[in-house]
């Protein structure tokens, strides 16, 4: 309570979280398509987006989709941040929708978190399909991903 006090999240709000290297492999433009209307629909939820730019024109590409979307600060890119910790602690669900992974470190400090997890369906992320509070979704399945981040927000 006091980390998203901290970071400015009211009570009752809740913190969708994808950390990554901000690059199409990564697909923070399909999240944030996904879940624009349900930001719209509900002003409970965030949609953070944090890590180091690895490509500059999907960065730009990305900041547009977020400014086009127009719901103001309820999707940010924070960019690259040293407490990535505290934000995990303070999601409410972790997102990770990456065509690929070499070593899925970041899943790993996401599970460790206790947060509920949106994964795609690469192979890397194979050995956490099937543990409770991990949802799998296609590589470019919007809806799936919509559907389930929702649902584990509303576990709380």
């Amino acid at each position: 309570a006091e980390i998203r006090e901290a970071l400015g999240l009211a009570v009752g709000t809740k913190l969708l979280l994808q950390v990554g290297r901000i690059g199409r492999v990564k697909q923070q433009h399909m999240v944030a398509r996904a879940l624009t209307q349900a930001l719209r629909d509900d002003e409970s939820l965030r949609l953070w987006f944090v890590g180091v730019v690895e490509d500059a024109n999907y960065a730009i590409e990305l900041e547009s989709v977020i400014a086009a979307a127009g719901v103001g600060e309820r999707m940010r890119f924070l960019g690259p941040r040293m407490d990535v910790p505290d934000l995990l602690s303070a999601a409410d669900v972790y997102l990770m929708p990456s065509r690929s992974e070499a070593h899925p470190i970041a899943l790993l400090e996401a599970m460790a978190s206790g947060s509920p997890i949106v994964v795609s369906d690469a192979p890397s992320f194979g050995f956490a399909k099937g543990r409770d509070g991990i949802a799998s979704v296609g590589m470019d399945d919007e809806e799936g991903l919509r559907k389930h981040a929702l649902e584990f927000a509303a576990l709380d």
